[in-house]
């Protein structure tokens, strides 16, 4: 039956090392097909003579080697060299099967042990002889390093507390090595490292100076030819984080959107206890909006040499400000702070747009109509009209002083219309009162604002009575008379008085166009008359232009027939 067998490797005699790096170290080179696994996958089958998978020097100072074979394995020698020479310093030849891996893969161990020497490299060279004397070697199998072991006391690092602040920690400590006997002794001009600390030990193994300032500090010596490698455990020192504060002021501003400076400054308190200046450190502006409920991100600023920042933002509605450092806990050396104003309270701006106001001129007692639109310029949306916002007609002599007439409100889109009864000549406007109504904001209440003032010019007015063209029908050719009165509205319906200018028009039957026919004064009446010469059918007006203290009128036509 086809076996694999595996043969024990010799290990030596170890002295005392730290965990780390072991005096004996059984780290195999397999100088064949490869160091052998678990034993849990099958191996390929054997045709030849004996194959050695590995062999190593274990640490009780046993060897262990694994190998497949056919015919059956006989005989197995293991020899330790020193690295690099063909001198041999110990041979283990008393194998015994250890067990079998797979089946075709066993392993086998020595019963003796051997002792190497406390210092060197050392190669593992392996023979294994077949039932039917075939041999195969394997040289360089494993190495095994020896060295004397070291250690680190009496490491001492202060101050046992550091923060962000801190200058390098003061490091001591001591390194010593042990001889095979067990005598420790110091090693003296041995490099010590911690981080980027470089220490040399003095003759008695003392070493110091400074090392940087970390959470954890780690003393290491990588050891020598004749030493092996150590290292002090970890010593874990104290972080304190500084505490911080952070004061927060703002300037005044009266409408949303205006710009404000926030500013302010940023400490920290120190070791010792007193407050100072933090520079150089990222702050977060923000902006609780007592309209939308949402505090809202407003600016990124840095503070400076001094600790002291300043920042100009616009102020979107009323609301709080808040000046923040480190509130996502990234820096690890300052503690967060935050501090904010109080409630900044600002008016939302608006203005009365697409104003109009007329008739100008206008009679007396005539109505006068003002409309436009109620806006806010800086918001969008459903907001940006005022809707349901009281609207107040005002008149004013001079342009300065002004007078109440009459309430409106405006509709869905922010627009409304006013009228009122002009009795003298002046000044119109709209005035929206602003405040918290309508679909105004109870905290950021509309500005007051007020419409373009439209100057309206006020006259009496005038109107024809009495007016006929005769006679009715008329001869072609025959005088034609056009009489009538015209009356002026001053205080009451009176007579116009004498010199009034009336116009007389005359439309030819069939068509749209006037043309004037002739003009004639009033009397002290306000009577006139005038003749004129029939040449076709067709109306007759009167029409009387104005002045600049009574508006013009133009009287109702009368047809006449001419034959």
């Amino acid at each position: 039956m086809r076996r694999r067998l595996a043969v024990a490797a010799l290990t030596a005699a170890i002295l005392p090392t730290i965990s780390a790096l072991p005096a004996v170290a059984d780290a195999p080179r397999s100088a064949g097909s490869g160091s052998a696994g678990s034993g849990s996958a099958a191996s390929p089958a054997v045709t030849g003579g004996p194959v050695i998978r590995s062999a190593a020097v274990l640490g009780d100072g046993t060897g262990k080697v694994e190998v497949t074979h056919e015919p059956q394995v006989r005989r197995i020698e293991l020899r330790v060299r020193r690295a690099g020479t063909a001198e041999v310093v110990a041979v283990l030849s008393d194998f015994a099967l250890d067990g079998a891996l797979t089946p075709v893969l066993d392993r086998w161990r020595s019963a003796g042990r051997v002792t190497l020497p406390p210092v060197g490299d050392f190669a593992v060279d392996v023979s294994v002889w077949s039932a039917d004397g075939e041999r195969t070697d394997k040289t360089d199998a494993s190495r095994v390093t020896r060295r004397l072991r070291s250690k680190l006391s009496d490491v001492r690092i202060s101050p046992e507390v550091y923060d962000a602040e801190s200058g390098p920690l003061d490091l001591t400590g001591r390194l010593t090595s042990f001889d095979p006997d067990g005598t420790e002794r110091p090693l003296a001009g041995a490099r010590v490292t911690s981080g980027d600390g470089v220490f040399v030990t003095r003759a008695d193994g003392t070493f110091s100076g400074k090392a940087p300032a970390a959470r954890m500090v780690t003393v290491t010596y990588a050891g020598d030819g004749t030493h092996g490698a150590t290292w002090a455990d970890s010593n874990t020192i104290a972080f304190r984080e500084l505490e911080t504060r952070i004061s927060i002021a703002s300037t005044k501003a009266p409408l949303a959107g205006d710009k404000v400076t926030v500013s302010g400054l940023l400490e920290r308190r120190t070791a010792a206890g007193a407050w100072g200046p933090l520079p150089r450190k990222p702050l977060a502006i923000t902006f609780y909006n007592r309209d939308t409920k949402a505090r809202e991100r407003s600016a990124e600023t840095v503070s400076g040499a001094d600790g002291r920042y300043s920042v100009a933002v616009p102020v979107p509605a009323s609301g709080q400000w808040q000046a923040a450092f480190d509130l996502d806990g990234s820096d690890r050396g300052y503690g967060d702070s935050a501090a904010g104003t109080g409630t900044v309270y600002v008016h939302q701006p608006t203005a009365v747009t697409a104003t109009s106001v007329g008739p100008s001129p206008v009679a007396a007692g005539g109505a006068v109509t003002v409309r436009g639109q109620v806006v806010r310029p800086r918001l969008t949306g459903a907001r940006a009209v005022a809707t349901d916002g009281l609207v107040t007609l005002q008149f004013s002599a001079d342009g300065k002083d002004w007078r109440n007439l009459k309430n409106v409100r405006t509709d869905g889109q922010g627009r409304f219309t006013a009228a009122a009864a002009a009795s003298k000549d002046g000044y119109w406007r709209a005035w929206y009162d602003g405040g918290p109504f309508g679909n105004a904001s109870s905290d950021t209440q509309d500005q007051e604002s007020f419409g373009k003032a439209g100057y309206v010019d006020v006259r009496y007015g005038t109107r024809f009575t009495s007016f006929n063209a005769s006679p009715e029908p008329v001869r072609k050719g025959r005088t034609l008379t056009v009489a009538g009165r015209l009356q002026r509205n001053s205080g009451g319906w009176k007579a116009a008085g004498a010199g009034a200018v009336v116009n007389v028009y005359f439309r030819a039957k069939g068509t749209s166009k006037w043309t004037l026919a002739g003009n004639v004064k009033t009397d002290s009446k306000g009577a006139f008359r005038k003749g004129f010469k029939a040449s076709k059918d067709g109306t007759w007006m009167a029409s009387y232009k104005g002045s600049g203290t009574y508006l013009g009128s133009s009287g109702p036509g009368d047809y006449v027939d001419v034959r």
